[in-house]
């Protein structure tokens, strides 16, 4: 079985794993779809936040601004994260082939192995997941802010 890589570039050197050396090396290995979700991604996180410290006032917004772990999680981590998927899910198609090659996976098990791979895959690809996933981020943040919000304000329901 063959697991194909969802990039542009190979790999794969002389058997070895190539991993990127700076952040333009790694963006040109992604697809371009990737690293415009990397970047949407960064805005959906970042926007939010800079109207819901820009409601508070300037000090709030500045104070956010100038937040360094904040900017950071918000600008640089997540993009990261993405960029970065296609990278582990390659080296992850590896290991399995791995399995395969070495015969570390007993004759009989092999179909198993693949079902799992390919479920795997499967809820790996899936858009549902992806959305809930969002939704259930934002209905978290929202309620954590309209508690917040109920405490500045003083009222206990």
């Amino acid at each position: 079985m063959n697991f194909p890589t969802n990039l542009n570039r190979p790999l794969f050197q002389r058997g070895h794993f190539k991993y990127p050396r700076s952040l333009s090396e790694l963006i040109k290995m992604t697809s371009v779809r990737a690293t415009r979700l990397a970047v949407g991604a960064a805005a959906l996180a970042w926007l939010p936040a800079l109207a819901l410290s820009s409601l508070h006032g300037l000090v709030s917004l500045k104070s956010f601004l100038f937040d360094l772990a904040a900017e950071t999680r918000l600008l640089v981590v997540i993009p990261l994260l993405i960029l970065t998927e296609p990278l582990l899910m390659a080296r992850l198609s590896a290991i399995a082939q791995h399995f395969l090659d070495a015969e570390l996976i007993k004759n009989e098990e092999i179909s198993r192995f693949e079902r799992a791979l390919t479920d795997f895959k499967n809820r790996e690809n899936s858009l549902i997941a992806k959305v809930l996933i969002v939704l259930i981020v934002y209905l978290g943040v929202m309620r954590l802010v309209s508690i917040c919000q109920q405490r500045a304000l003083g009222t206990s329901w």
